[in-house]
């Protein structure tokens, strides 16, 4: 019989109970004799074999000089994971990720990547462990089902744009659900090979911007960190990748916060009465797709977010003698233009237990540029924003980003793109998240514990937060408030940030799990009851608090953790 795991398992237990000893019966025995069927997985297995077997006989020599960055941060990733196994007594290595090769001409080599993304697919195909993540999987996985004989080899290459245009970049693929991950032999990293697939979209814009750096990885990950194991198929008529032009200059410009973000700001009020009226909305969408229906972020003047608020809680006698801590803390775009108030929060909580804090924006980490694929644009903002934080780091200061998003910027992203920029990975090295950072503070005998709050919170935990892998920081933070409730909630928002004000109802329906779970707490809240509905993303809580009101719950405030 061919059956899934859970019948088999329920048939073993009908079987087992049938083979017991009656009254009536004598003793029986029963064996059972299972057999794994091979899958799409195990398939691919067995054509990577086949490949490197084929490269060896082939004499192929080792990595060439300009795979050294790529080779050096991977070994120390490697070398880090072994060492984590080693100490929980482990005999296997730490998932790792492998600097991203925007630098190499093969990085944007359309056949290559199509290739790649074959590879990758079949895999996806074998295991459909993330088919109840973002809805690139479920999109991938109807087209499978579909083709003419369902299986990878006979997708047509121009519909793998149309799973590459779902994916938000969360990494909870690789995060949470893939078994695959390296240092497992099949490589499989997905959202890093959907970023590979936008990249290939401004290859030129890229490829100008790596020219004459020595920081950037120049080993192409997939096919050629493999030595050049390739997707065994049939060439067929459906195997050419189409890549979709780069996106309009108007389109460009929403997500450049600084060129916006000033302009929106010098009359917040006309703006935001501009962006809530539905025809300049349908003209935005129009223009640059934004959909009708999506909340955007309220914009305030910055000096209304960045500037510290409990200046008069300083106290030089703590901060010297109790906690000698200093921190430059990083505003991020939302701080700086929407004023959702976590700066002046996070400044107020440091600063009454004695931390010395000055709030910096260089300028915008990039995330909004690395969602579309300008690599080369994020790379020359990590530079710029490094030297600028530069004097805060020679002098010991801890730098502190109030977004989980912009944390994973610059404790992971950078170093990926610039594995060999030391001012880089030194700033990776002394970045945190707030949530994180504090509640290590929380464990200090100095802190001073908030005041009682009675009320209920959902406490969301984001997707670039979990992507940390710092633990659930923001819940440890929350039960230090006396009488508050937390009710967490670890599922997808899907929002998903730019691409969340694109698609509103597929991030509706990704993060409805999440919106459900809000939308409870809130209906059943007794009438004076206060309910907050937090989230360690901005755009998450703002994205969620509007779920929660098209399901008809009563309205919440959405606000940050902190």
């Amino acid at each position: 019989l061919c059956l899934p795991p859970t019948t088999a398992n329920s048939l073993t237990m009908v079987l087992a109970r049938l083979a017991r000893p009656s009254s009536n019966r004598r003793g029986g025995c029963l064996r059972i004799f299972y057999r794994p069927v091979a899958s799409a997985a195990s398939r691919a297995a067995a054509r990577l074999k086949a490949a490197e077997r084929a490269a060896a006989q082939e004499g192929e020599s080792g990595a060439s000089k300009n795979t050294a960055a790529s080779a050096s941060h991977t070994k120390r990733q490697k070398n880090q994971g072994a060492a984590a196994a080693t100490s929980s007594g482990s005999n296997t290595s730490s998932p790792f990720r492998r600097p991203v090769a925007w630098g190499d001409k093969r990085f944007y080599d359309e056949s290559a990547l199509e290739e790649e993304m074959r590879r990758v697919f079949d895999v996806c195909h074998g295991c459909r462990r993330c088919f109840n993540l973002c809805n690139s999987f479920p999109k991938l996985f109807e087209l499978i089902d579909k083709a003419p004989n369902g299986e990878v080899d006979s997708l047509d290459a121009e519909s793998f744009g149309s799973v590459a245009d779902e994916c938000t970049l969360c990494d909870m693929c690789f995060i949470e659900k893939c078994p695959y991950v390296p240092p497992h032999e099949f490589d499989i990293d997905f959202p890093k090979l959907m970023l590979r697939y936008r990249a290939v979209q401004h290859k030129w814009e890229n490829a100008e911007a790596a020219e004459g750096r020595d920081d950037v990885s120049r080993s192409v990950t997939g096919e050629a960190a493999r030595g050049g194991r390739r997707f065994l198929a049939d060439p067929s008529t459906n195997r050419k990748l189409a890549v979709p032009p780069p996106e309009s200059a108007l389109e460009r410009l929403l997500v450049d916060v600084d060129t916006v973000g000033p302009l929106a700001t010098a009359l917040p009020r006309a703006t935001d009465t501009a962006l809530a009226n539905r025809a300049v909305r349908r003209v935005l969408k129009a223009l640059v797709g934004v959909d009708v229906d999506a909340r955007v972020p309220a914009y305030r003047k910055p000096n209304q977010s960045s500037k510290p608020v409990a200046k008069e809680t300083r106290n030089a006698e703590i901060l010297h003698a109790r906690a000698p801590r200093r921190v430059a803390l990083y505003s991020t775009c939302t701080g700086e233009y929407n004023g959702n108030g976590a700066v002046g929060a996070a400044a107020a909580v440091l600063e009454r237990n004695g931390v010395h804090v000055e709030v910096v924006y260089p300028e915008c980490c990039g995330m909004p540029q690395m969602e579309g694929g300008h690599l080369g644009d994020v790379a020359g903002r990590a530079d710029r924003i490094a030297k600028a934080l530069e004097p805060y780091l020679s002098q010991g200061f801890d730098v502190v980003s109030v977004t989980a998003s912009c944390s994973l910027m610059l404790k992971q992203e950078w170093p990926l793109l610039l594995p060999e920029n030391k001012l880089v990975q030194r700033l990776a090295e002394s970045s945190h998240d707030i949530h994180e950072y504090l509640a290590n503070i929380v464990k200090e005998p100095w802190w001073k514990p908030a005041n009682p709050l009675s009320a209920r919170a959902v406490l969301h935990f984001a997707c670039h937060a979990r992507a940390l892998n710092t633990g659930h920081s923001a819940r440890s933070l929350l039960a230090t408030v006396p009488d508050l409730s937390v009710e967490a909630v670890v599922r997808c928002s899907g929002h998903g940030g730019s691409w969340g004000v694109k698609h509103t109802e597929t991030a509706m329906k990704v993060g409805a799990p999440a919106i459900s779970r809000a939308a409870k707490v809130s209906a059943s809240a007794a009438e004076n009851e206060q309910v907050f509905i937090a989230s360690e993303c901005p755009l998450a809580a703002k994205h969620i608090a509007h779920g929660v009101e098209r399901e008809n719950a009563p309205s919440r405030a959405h606000v940050s953790p902190v």
